[in-house]
């Protein structure tokens, strides 16, 4: 008979989680528009509480609605641990992100990074740079008001356990690192992501 700890892992893997390993938060409280990336070239970031330990392969995140003339090589799907250290990113994606729908991103282990994951804080990010940024699933807390749902969303955690925000800026080449304690939480979107 199985313990009831693995008994409650297998659930939540299985029913929760919609068989991925970690989300955000349930895909089932996306807003149904989603919200458009705000800056180009800025990092916007969703934190992912990791229980048990796996070895990730994709970051999913959903595109609401296409964007336009993407600049080719200056689009990611980004993984940081606490530390702010990059584990991993995925190809460019300027293409796959001129399309709306589910967006599977492989993920390769940055050179100071491992995709081996042991319990703890992470943050799942994106950025994009081209003429019309795209939009990705968020959460529908605050409505219509992305600004009242990134203040709900991070309820009293400081920058550097945001749980979105902005966690870097200016960028055109894929960032190293972040500092976790210069998150910008008041421009950020809680956006749905999900690690397999």
């Amino acid at each position: 008979m199985p313990k009831l700890g693995a008994l409650t892992d297998q659930i939540n893997v299985n029913s929760f989680d919609m068989g991925y390993e970690v989300e955000s938060f349930p895909v089932s409280s996306c807003d149904a528009s989603g919200t458009i990336l705000t800056t180009a070239g800025s990092v916007f970031g969703v934190a992912l509480n990791v229980r048990r330990p796996f070895t990730v392969t994709n970051l999913v995140m959903n595109v609401t609605v296409a964007g336009g003339t993407l600049t080719a090589n200056d689009c990611w799907g980004l993984l940081y641990n606490s530390a702010g250290t990059l584990l991993g990113q995925s190809a460019n994606q300027a293409t796959l992100w001129a399309t709306a729908g589910l967006q599977t991103m492989a993920l390769a282990a940055a050179t100071t990074g491992s995709l081996a994951l042991t319990p703890g804080l992470y943050w799942a990010g994106v950025v994009a740079t081209g003429t019309t940024l795209p939009t990705f699933s968020r959460s529908a807390m605050g409505g219509a008001s992305v600004a009242l749902a990134a203040a709900q969303y991070n309820g009293q955690f400081s920058a550097s356990l945001a749980r979105c925000g902005v966690l870097a800026t200016s960028i055109t080449t894929t960032p190293a690192a972040i500092t976790p304690a210069n998150i910008t939480k008041a421009t950020g979107i809680p956006l749905w992501a999900a690690l397999v």
